[in-house]
């Protein structure tokens, strides 16, 4: 346990306080975050924010929503803006502003700027420095997935850098369409690193099948086909035996490999193992709140030597950073968590980090 104990500190940040459940309009008091509004530390102040994107020269991110508001509106702030990586895309990549549909002044006046409608459900902007929108408004956007990609394609409509965090979540949450392959090695822990390191594979998992060490890979077909990706297996000295799940798989991997090595199986695996060895031996990194894409590339850049941070939200950077002051008693604490990568476990793992090096059980 001794290489653990220099497991870094993660400081509290602002937890989401439970407003009302009267539809009254009345505006959020000082101090208090909206649950509607999730762990986004959104301005309040629309003239305010567009200044600061000026100043900063970053596109605005604009909610219209009820606060307080319905359920689909809490929903929508405990579940997609209370993500990690939205939550790190809406603060690093943009300026966030919410403006409540609900209330009368300021927020009435920018309602009726963009002839958004009162009392909605969630509606996401995103603005140029014009303050035109740099994507098509769009009603109903309540999967993060979507947000993320929204994000992406607003980023890009504005001529800034797409950051590797956002398009492996956007891989991952609001692929256009996956596939997946099962490859047997020698050892599936190498398998993992090698495989998961390839452009195109989205993430891994590795398990047991047929008595064999197992990977499979989850791969984006419009980056790396299902034949490259086999013989980039091959390369990788990975494809001991090709697993095919459809008969196309079967008939392309015969091309690559030997056609005794190809097996046509449609058995799931056996996944109880360890996932991510080499990213399980590195704490610091371990315990954040990564989602299955990022473990998988941050496991083969640490397996290969390489520093996994570009991989990374700033979030996560700075989550990293500050476990140098972790003590030995909060990483223990920390060590009895185990980490959720599943697109909603994530939310709840980081809140439940960060409850537990707060002192919480």
């Amino acid at each position: 346990m001794s290489h653990f104990r220099s497991l870094l500190a993660l400081t509290l940040l602002a937890a989401a306080a439970v407003a009302s459940d009267s539809p009254k309009a009345d505006a959020p008091k000082p101090g208090k975050r909206p649950p509607e509004l999730g762990r986004v530390p959104f301005l309040r102040d629309y003239e305010e924010a567009v200044r600061q994107a000026k100043a900063e020269k970053k596109p605005l991110f604009v909610l219209f929503d009820e606060v307080p508001g319905c359920e689909t509106c809490k929903l929508f702030g405990s579940g997609p803006l209370s993500h990690p990586l939205v939550v790190s895309a809406a603060t690093s990549e943009f300026v966030p502003v919410a403006v409540a549909n609900n209330l009368k002044g300021k927020d009435a006046d920018v309602l009726k700027k963009f002839a958004e409608p009162a009392w909605n459900n969630p509606v996401m902007r995103f603005l140029g420095a014009d303050e035109k929108d740099l994507i098509p408004r769009k009603d109903e956007v309540y999967h993060g997935g979507v947000v993320l990609a929204r994000m992406a394609e607003s980023l890009a409509k504005a001529n800034r850098p797409v950051p590797a965090y956002l398009k492996l979540g956007v891989a991952e949450y609001a692929p256009k369409t996956t596939a997946t392959a099962v490859f047997a090695m020698h050892c599936y822990w190498v398998g993992e690193a090698k495989l998961g390191a390839l452009d195109g594979v989205v993430f891994t998992r590795i398990g047991m099948l047929a008595k064999a060490e197992v990977v499979e890979v989850t791969f984006d077909p419009a980056v790396i086909g299902y034949k490259a990706l086999v013989e980039k297996a091959k390369e990788l000295e990975c494809t001991h035996t090709v697993f095919a799940r459809t008969d196309a798989q079967a008939k392309t991997a015969a091309e690559v490999v030997d056609q005794g090595k190809v097996v046509r199986s449609d058995t799931a695996i056996d996944a109880k193992t360890q996932q991510q060895y080499h990213l399980a031996h590195h704490p610091r990194y371990h315990f954040l709140p990564l989602t299955m894409a990022q473990a998988t590339k941050v496991n083969a850049a640490l397996a290969n030597n390489q520093s996994p941070d570009e991989f990374l939200s700033p979030l996560q950077r700075d989550i990293y950073t500050r476990f140098t002051r972790t003590t030995e008693a909060e990483g223990k604490r920390v060590f009895q968590l185990t980490p959720d990568r599943s697109p909603v476990g994530v939310i709840a793992y980081w809140a439940k980090l960060e409850e537990t090096l707060a002192g919480g059980e």
